[in-house]
């Protein structure tokens, strides 16, 4: 099992500071932090982590992410949890991005968009939505410069998310422009466009895969 890389410790130490992460715990056999009151991230360094960490998970935690299958797997095993669903890793390895002209706009969101971003998306709390907007770090695209139809931008870890959309905004082609869009702006500040895709997805999976993003390993489990 790999350890995480000097990119995933400043993450998680990152949004620990920025309030984006309960807490974590780590040491020379894993890491787990609390990334909600729900949710959990677990990751073992070694084969012989594997017992140590599971031990320490905390038993109220109801929904987890595990970098490393044999720590999933492991887990499901014991019955800490009861499916595990595989989600695997996309990078962008086009320069840039075209984003389709239309009768929309897309612009960064502002705290006065916070109540329409909570309407459309499910399950994103308050305080996390605030956040990312403060930080710069959520876009949105307008149907006609005035209704909210989808959701982008990037997590504390910086891996871009569409985080959630209207109903009819896939076919008319918004995510796949507003996805542009944003990996476009990752890409000009000289960075990575990485974006994690679950399995089950087949939506989100064929839109990445056209925008010409390309799977690079399955890096995590939930359960």
């Amino acid at each position: 099992m790999d350890r995480l890389d000097d990119f995933e410790y400043a993450a998680f130490k990152e949004a620990y500071e920025h309030g984006l992460v309960l807490w974590y715990d780590m040491d020379e056999d894993g890491i787990i932090a609390g990334l909600d009151a729900n949710e959990l991230f677990a990751s073992a360094f070694s084969d012989e982590g594997v017992d140590r960490v599971i031990y320490r998970i905390p038993p109220r935690y109801i929904r987890y992410c595990f970098k490393g299958d044999k720590l999933a797997d492991e887990a499901k095993k014991r019955n800490i949890v009861k499916s595990v669903n595989h989600s695997s890793e996309y990078v962008l390895k086009k320069e840039r991005l075209d984003v389709p002209d239309g009768k929309y706009t897309i612009r960064g969101l502002i705290e006065d968009d916070i109540d329409d971003v909570l309407d459309l998306v499910e399950n994103m709390p308050v305080d996390y939505v605030m956040q990312q907007v403060e930080e710069g770090l959520l876009f949105g695209l307008f149907e006609k410069g005035r209704k909210l139809m989808s959701v982008a931008g990037e997590h504390y870890e910086r891996t871009i998310t569409l985080f959630g959309s209207s109903k009819d905004s896939f076919k008319k082609g918004y995510d796949k422009a507003l996805l542009s869009y944003v990996a476009n702006k990752v890409l000009s500040e000289g960075r990575r466009a990485v974006i994690f895709v679950f399995d089950d997805d087949g939506e989100l999976k064929s839109l990445v895969e056209d925008l010409g993003f390309s799977k690079t390993h399955m890096d995590s489990y939930w359960g």
